[in-house]
């Protein structure tokens, strides 16, 4: 009996789709994502010293280099009821998100993110904290009268010395001073005030003229607190 031939042209084909066929089954598909880079240095307010990484990888761990998906960071455990802002999400170039500019504004202990993806396991990062930063403004705790009287001593008013997320600076010494802005009279009592655990507190302060005033508030380079209103009558009991 003869022997079927088979051409070459049939097996060059069966060949080819052998070699599609395994190579499909090598090609990488997303699976998870993983932080390469932690966050971390971060001060209330600040954008953090560490930003964040995250990789996409396949089932074994290995990072897919072709993945360009979009990954998404939201804050994980948060100790203190925070928000996180910045950019938080960014595409992935060379299978990796690099993100830029984050910050968290409340200070706290054992923060975590939590990265996703559309289809893909998240990650959470490690546990970071975020410690109080320098002060960079001033900010009235309560608010100041909005009348007094002539002479008459105005109810105590304390300011607070803030970091750009909002955190009270108890270690700020720099003295705080209040100012009149507008006015034809004089502002009586101490004008300066050193803070103690981050507040400042003018407890002595009275005007000498009936008329509406305006007062500044402010302490070195810090963002001060500004045209503050009070209405000073006629009648009250002259400070000598």
């Amino acid at each position: 009996m003869d022997k079927p031939v088979i051409s070459r042209k049939w097996l060059g084909a069966a060949a080819s789709i052998a070699f599609v066929a395994g190579f499909a089954a090598c090609e990488q598909k997303p699976a998870k994502l993983a932080f390469v880079t932690q966050p971390g240095g971060a001060n209330g307010g600040s954008a953090f010293a560490s930003q964040p990484a995250v990789e996409i990888q396949d089932k074994n761990g290995k990072k897919v280099e072709k993945a360009t998906l979009e990954v998404t960071l939201a804050l994980g455990a948060n100790p203190a009821g925070a928000t996180l802002s910045g950019s938080a999400a960014t595409a992935a170039a060379g299978g990796t998100a690099s993100f830029a500019g984050l910050s968290i504004d409340k200070a706290g202990t054992g923060y975590t993110l939590v990265a996703s993806a559309p289809n893909l396991q998240s990650a959470e990062s490690a546990a970071f904290d975020v410690a109080v930063d320098t002060g960079v403004k001033l900010a009235l705790a309560g608010a100041a009268p909005a009348e007094s009287k002539t002479g008459e001593t105005w109810p105590a008013i304390a300011v607070q010395i803030l970091d750009a997320g909002g955190n009270l600076v108890t270690g700020a010494t720099d003295p705080v001073e209040i100012k009149l802005a507008t006015g034809t009279g004089a502002l009586k009592g101490t004008l300066s005030q050193v803070p103690a655990g981050g507040v400042a507190t003018f407890s002595d302060l009275s005007y000498d003229k009936a008329e509406t005033i305006t007062v500044d508030i402010v302490s070195g380079q810090l963002a001060g607190v500004t045209g503050t209103s009070i209405n000073v009558a006629a009648g009250g009991k002259k400070k000598k």
